[in-house]
């Protein structure tokens, strides 16, 4: 940004605003005139204004929500200072709506799309209605078994074609998609890898088209993993919003292994101010063909590790098959030694009936252990889902603190195609 640039918008910030105390490093604050701190919150009496307030759509198509920010006298605030409206919809299996305020809907019914900057939020109602002509619902992302909406969603990725591989060669050179970060020189690169449809800018092929809050992520040269960049997932306070960037895999399988390196910042933790929702965290995730629901590693009861999958009927969102919750142990030094952490999950529905999931956890450059699996079918003898993509990341169940600002990254990530290596990374 030229200087004269920074010097009108802090003149006519300054102007208005108070500025609060605090160097340069904060990572958080209530002056946006501080053009060097890495996020900001609105403090009262800001208000957020949602138009319309009332909307309808048919299922399969889209309608636009969008948002007026406001400091206490009355300024606009975003665009002048980079504060933008973070959206959730209370049900994603009814409609979704995308970080630019655009809304799907999936199945009929009404929905409450809110929009959130720092601690404020403001509504819109949406009806979705069914017409003879409308087009099938399209699949959509896990519905989570917490109270707490899972943020905004999208529509899992096609099928139909070869996966799309990021940057690097994989963790052991078996992966079918994989990404390092290497590749990415910036975060406007890692955006061109990513659909519009989550916050993203690619126009022609991405690897990460499905999820949410995509301008949340990062690409950091300062947190190396071997050496290259890593992929940081900021997760600002004051709200819940958290990146959450899906890979398609190409085509559906029934046995994969899927392992990523994850470090956390220090202080990270799953709690939050809202009183009426579990301590949790969406970690890793896999989800399939022609089921709602998903799989997941998550961090639950503050800091439990649970491993469980669930597939729910496209037709009316009902059960019809999972896993057992397996029970993988608590946080240890996760959250305080800055280490990396090395985390394989193995996802096998290729023997039928019975479709198992098994997660190894250690600390990076230690021997992996199984910590606990989780096995169970599908209601009335019907075949085991198959799979056809995985989430870094998923909905982050609580609200944070104003000032509880956290981040973690991901380091190397790559799926392995179970058929063709029965055991790729040599764990007991």
């Amino acid at each position: 940004m030229q200087a004269s640039r920074i010097m009108a918008i802090s003149t006519l910030l300054l102007a208005t605003l108070t500025a609060c105390s605090g160097s340069d490093s904060s990572q958080s604050g209530l002056d946006p005139s501080n053009l060097t701190a890495s996020g900001y919150y609105l403090s009262p009496p800001a208000s957020v204004t949602v138009a319309p307030k009332t909307a309808s759509v048919v299922v399969g198509d889209t309608v636009r929500l969008s948002t007026t920010i406001k400091n206490a006298s009355g300024q606009i605030l975003a665009g002048l200072t980079g504060i933008d409206a973070q959206w959730s919809s209370s049900d994603t299996t009814i409609a979704t709506v995308a970080q630019t305020g655009l809304v799907k809907g999936l199945r009929a019914g009404v929905v409450t799309v809110t929009a959130t900057a720092g601690t404020i939020s403001s509504t819109s109602t949406v009806t979705v209605d069914t017409v003879a002509t409308a087009k099938p619902p399209t699949p959509t992302p896990p519905i989570e078994k917490d109270s707490t909406p899972a943020g905004s969603k999208n529509p899992p990725v096609d099928t139909s074609t070869k996966p799309v591989l990021g940057s690097g060669s994989g963790l052991s050179g078996k992966g079918f998609v994989y990404d390092d970060f290497s590749g990415y020189a910036n975060t406007a690169a890692l955006l061109n890898r990513i659909t519009p449809n989550i916050g993203g800018t690619a126009t022609g092929v991405a690897l990460y088209s499905d999820g949410a809050n995509a301008n949340l992520a990062a690409i950091d040269n300062t947190v190396l993993y071997n050496g290259h960049p890593t992929m940081k997932y900021n997760q600002p306070g004051g709200m819940a919003n958290s990146p959450e960037l899906w890979v398609g895999l190409g085509k559906t399988y029934s046995h994969i292994w899927f392992r990523a390196k994850i470090r956390f910042s220090a202080g990270f933790t799953t709690t939050g101010t809202l009183t009426n929702s579990a301590n949790a965290y969406k970690l890793l995730g896999w989800g399939w063909n022609n089921y709602y629901g998903s799989g997941r590693l998550e961090i639950s009861n503050t800091t439990q590790y649970q491993l469980y999958w669930t597939a729910l009927a496209m037709s009316n969102s009902a059960t019809v098959g999972g896993g057992t919750t397996g029970i993988a142990g608590n946080i240890t030094t996760e959250w305080s030694d800055g280490g990396w952490y090395d985390y394989i999950i193995e996802v096998d529905y290729s023997q039928g009936p019975t479709g198992v999931a098994r997660v190894w956890m250690a600390k990076d450059g230690q021997t992996p252990v199984l910590r606990t699996t989780s096995s169970g079918t599908m209601q009335g003898g019907a075949p085991l889902p198959t799979l056809n993509q995985i989430m870094l990341g998923m909905n982050f169940n609580q609200t944070r603190a104003a000032g509880q600002t956290q981040a973690l990254w991901y380091g190397q990530w790559e799926v392995v195609d179970g058929s063709q290596y029965s055991n790729p990374f040599g764990v007991n």
